[in-house]
């Protein structure tokens, strides 16, 4: 056997595979009759050929990505390629992290890569297939060209395998700090390079988003992917995989199987979180609310997030909140679900109790005695009005009388969409219709609100629990979304 050298290096790596191929494979037997022959080629279009079909997709996609950034000069041919092998009915592409461009190419391989998925997770759903995948960073060699081995394609599989659950494409932690790291420095230089590489890498992160159980996924729906498509892959794409979804649900429901109905479920939800943004859907909703909307869900995602990064100790007082935070966070949830659902009336009701939690919550955190804390959970009430609780958040949180004056002014408003007063019912008629009028900035200004409360709760929580870190990362995040977001943007977006 020769001797030969391997350079173990750092790698993305992407695994992506379709499901139900055994389940068809199953289905082949050689035929023996003109019918028989005809259902074999069926299955055999349906398997061998959708996966065939799929490698291309991958490689078109490849290839149209590369010449829009080379303009097909002489000699730049596969420059921007990743790494693609086909194996059965999965695929792996793969990208070398090497510093020999200052990091320039693989984050142009690394956009093509997601940006490639993206699409062929559209295309395979479109075409009645669910396709589910990992993207992770980390060690590994080259076997041959293109084919890689190592920790980072065994990390891509086990996110594939273990943590997808269902037809998604979960995006490892490892590449997230990856491409953290890389604009943390970028954001550091003033140079043509480090601006240009700042842009790769924040398109690169706007194609993942936070899912519902705080897993960062593959945005293939989101903002990142519609502002690079067109309005046809709309109706050839994203109706029919939509369709797709809808009919697995209502099959596995009808099968009696909860578990893959509910998986279904929830791909129900992303999709339908995003269909405005392809012009699909609520026709009352802007696309600047959508947008709003996601960006509220994935800030509150990382929120929860970084609440879970620790352990607390198991006080009365600790408990407490974390219970307030839970629930607020649980309504913020719902609210998004209503909205979505073009039920805004519902949602509205559930904003007063989100507010009052905060209030209650940062009372309970810094400002309660023990013996308040005691008699809280003794009697199930509160010795404090809105009002005086107001006062002393102010002072004990040095806030300068914002609390006293947010209290003010969101007070009668919320108490009206509580409890069907007038600004509630004024909005259930459009014109002489009963038909509901909520304005897209009413939408935004209450949602903006609503998740300010949350991370205001929890950054205060995070610096009693002595996490100041965490506590500052947490209200970074206020500029993240709403006015604040408008008026700061990130350099260089």
């Amino acid at each position: 056997m020769e001797a030969a050298n391997y350079t173990l290096g750092w790698h993305l790596v992407a695994f992506l595979d379709v499901l139900g191929q055994r389940e068809k494979f199953r289905q082949l037997r050689l035929p023996k009759t003109a019918e028989e022959y005809l259902t074999v080629q069926e299955v055999l279009r349906d398997t061998v050929g959708f996966v065939s079909n799929l490698r291309a997709v991958f490689r078109k996609e490849f290839e149209a990505f590369e010449a829009g950034v080379v303009n097909s000069q002489a000699g730049a041919e596969k420059l921007f390629h990743p790494n693609f092998l086909g194996f059965s009915d999965s695929f792996i592409a793969s990208v070398p992290l090497r510093n020999n461009d200052e990091h320039l190419t693989p984050n142009i391989r690394i956009f093509s890569t997601l940006s490639a998925a993206c699409i062929v997770m559209l295309t395979s759903l479109s075409s009645k297939h669910a396709l589910r995948g990992g993207i992770e960073v980390g060690l590994a060699t080259e076997l041959s060209r293109g084919e890689i081995y190592g920790s980072a394609l065994e990390r891509a599989y086990l996110l594939e395998s273990r943590e997808a659950d269902y037809p998604r494409v979960v995006i490892g932690d490892e590449l997230w700090r990856y491409l953290s790291l890389g604009l943390g420095e970028t954001e550091k230089l003033s140079t043509p390079a480090a601006l240009i590489m700042g842009k790769l890498i924040r398109r690169a992160m706007e194609l993942t988003t936070l899912d519902a159980d705080g897993r960062r996924i593959l945005d293939y729906l989101g903002p990142g992917i519609t502002n690079i498509s067109t309005s046809r892959q709309a109706n050839t794409l994203v109706e029919p995989a939509y369709q797709f979804v809808l009919d697995q649900q209502k099959h596995w429901l009808s099968k009696g199987n909860t578990q893959l109905s509910g998986r279904y479920a929830i791909l129900r939800q992303y999709f339908e979180s995003r269909l405005p943004l392809w012009g699909i859907g609520d026709p009352h909703m802007t696309k600047e609310t959508v947008v709003h909307l996601n960006r509220i869900e994935t800030v509150i995602g990382e929120a929860k997030r970084l609440l879970s990064r620790h352990g607390y100790p198991d006080t009365l007082r600790t408990v407490i909140l974390a219970g307030c935070l839970d629930q607020m966070i649980e309504h913020h949830e719902a609210m998004l679900l209503l909205i979505r659902n073009g039920k805004v009336g519902s949602a509205f009701t559930l904003a007063r109790s989100i507010v009052e939690s905060m209030y209650r919550g940062l009372w309970l955190n810094f400002c309660a005695t023990d013996a308040q804390v005691e008699q809280f959970e003794r009697k199930d009430e509160l010795s404090l009005t809105m009002a005086e609780m107001a006062d002393a958040i102010d002072e004990k949180y040095r806030a300068e009388g914002f609390f006293v004056d947010l209290k003010k002014r969101a007070w009668p408003a919320l108490n009206s969409y509580t409890h069907t007063g007038m600004l509630q019912l004024g909005r259930r008629f459009t014109g002489h219709k009963v038909q509901p009028s909520y304005r897209d900035r009413e939408i935004m200004a209450v949602t903006t609100t609503m998740t300010t409360c949350i991370l205001l709760l929890a950054s205060k929580f995070l610096a009693v629990q002595n996490y100041p870190e965490d506590s500052r990362e947490m209200e970074t995040l206020l500029g993240t979304y709403g006015p604040a977001a408008r008026q700061n943007p990130p350099s260089g977006a």
